[in-house]
């Protein structure tokens, strides 16, 4: 459907007339992505008993009848271009618009935690959204709701416990992007115990020496890079660019994280 109608019953308004239109903009999304052809426009109308309408855009002229004199009315999967509108009644009163489309990069963000869990029982988290590549600043994340990864919880962004999230990121000409999980608390429970286990780092591998019952690799954007179950041995990091991490070990029940530089060979 490339047409989207939105008809609503609204009883404040069955007793109300209007002597011409009352039609708003509510919503335009440009077009994300080379090609993509994706942009929507969301008109609502307020009419009183001036039915039917007659509305001529992109696609054709339709006819809708909105029997509480409101509703929304949308066209969607637009291209970069400039798009007229004409509406009109039954007694020939019209209004016209035109919207533009623009066509940018698509948007694609993640995560980046601004402040991390001081400790690992502590709900004091936050995360901030960066784009990776495209997007046009400043971005926001949608209605500051974040979502828990594996569940259905949806958590405001200022008391985060310590977990995983993902958030839907919009930026400042209504792209929109779902990023990956991001973790509030690789930098929790920075610890000194830490230089007391037998792990050590090289530019090639994680070396354990002992009994670990797991092992994340974090980046800075609080992303896992690398994770394993009961690992042995060692764990190649051969494939990491050189720059910060952070490792997070946990043992009996305990968890360990450390920032460390992986250096090139």
């Amino acid at each position: 459907m490339k047409r989207i109608f939105y008809l609503f019953v609204v009883l404040l308004y069955q007793s109300v007339t209007f002597s011409q239109f009352n039609i708003n903009l509510i919503a335009h999304y440009n077009a994300c992505g080379i090609n993509t052809c994706n942009g929507k426009i969301t008109f609502w109308i307020e009419t009183g008993i001036l039915n039917p309408i007659y509305i001529s855009d992109y696609y054709g002229t339709s006819v809708i009848s909105m029997s509480s004199g409101t509703g929304g009315y949308g066209i969607g999967n637009l291209c970069a271009g400039s798009y007229d509108f004409h509406f009109e009644d039954s007694t020939g009163q019209y209004f016209d618009t035109t919207v533009v489309i623009t066509e940018y990069d698509k948007l694609e963000a993640e995560l980046m935690v601004s402040s991390p869990n001081s400790g690992l029982g502590i709900c004091d988290g936050a995360l901030t959204p960066i784009a990776v590549s495209g997007g046009t600043g400043p971005l926001e994340i949608v209605d500051d709701i974040l979502f828990g990864c594996g569940s259905s919880n949806s958590l405001s962004n200022d008391s985060l416990c310590p977990g995983d999230y993902f958030a839907m990121v919009i930026d400042s000409v209504g792209c929109l992007d779902t990023t990956p999980c991001t973790s509030t608390e690789f930098l929790s429970n920075q610890s000194d115990a830490f230089d007391e286990l037998d792990i050590k780092i090289d530019h090639d591998y994680v070396l354990i020496y002992g009994s670990v019952d797991n092992l994340k690799i974090f980046n800075l954007s609080g992303q896992v890079v690398i994770e394993q179950e009961q690992p042995y041995a060692n764990i190649s990091v051969q494939n990491l660019a050189a720059g910060p991490y952070v490792i997070s070990v946990t043992i009996a029940g305990e968890v360990y994280n450390k920032k460390f530089i992986k250096t090139s060979p």
